[in-house]
């Protein structure tokens, strides 16, 4: 009688758990939800163990390898080259991002506060068309997330230049307020203090 490995028996039994939840999942959502679905929790974990890295920091990696140093525009290409050609992360894309363009160009806000960065494409492309003395102020419930999203800020140029020009802050919401453990706080009014943060 032949014996298979505890190990693949085990692979095998998740593989049909994995399979048997598709198929419900298929039939309650659909086709498009169950494959972004299976993308995001299934195989994308898979692929970021194999690759040592998660994809929002091989993004990041794409965009200091062929994106140029303080410049936004080159920034945004990359991403989008990277979402087009190499693996799907959700962004704005060229398209929607026109969009936003001409809502920042048309109201040319003074305060921009983004709630949730990802990975900084949509902080980036905000902020380079911010009038000088406008302040962008991005918060990110996801520390790694706000950390490339930081990186991403620091590369494209737009980051606090600290000369009036433009202020971009980016913050992970966890633990972001001392002696609240939730992270979640509101400001009543802006301090000089906080000009330091």
């Amino acid at each position: 009688m032949l014996e298979a490995p505890p190990l693949l028996l085990a692979a095998v039994l998740l593989g049909l758990v994995l399979l048997v939840v598709l198929l419900l999942l298929l039939r309650h959502w659909g086709w498009g939800l169950c494959l972004i679905g299976w993308n995001e929790f299934v195989l994308q974990p898979i692929y970021n163990l194999l690759m040592g890295d998660t994809k929002e920091q091989r993004i990041l990696h794409h965009v200091l390898q062929h994106a140029e140093p303080g410049n936004a525009e080159s920034v945004l290409e990359a991403i989008d080259t990277y979402c087009e050609q190499k693996e799907w992360a959700m962004n704005v894309g060229k398209k929607k991002g026109k969009i936003v363009d001409a809502v920042i160009q048309e109201h040319q806000p003074s305060v921009l506060l983004e709630l949730g960065a990802y990975c900084g494409y949509s902080a980036v492309r905000m902020a380079r068309l911010l009038s000088p003395g406008a302040r962008l102020l991005t918060i990110e419930i996801n520390p790694d997330f706000a950390a490339v999203t930081q990186r991403m800020v620091d590369f494209a140029g737009v980051q606090d230049k600290r000369d009036g020009l433009l202020s971009v802050r980016v913050w992970a919401l966890t633990g972001a307020v001392p002696g609240h453990p939730c992270g979640w706080g509101v400001p009543g009014h802006h301090s000089p203090a906080e000009e330091e943060v």
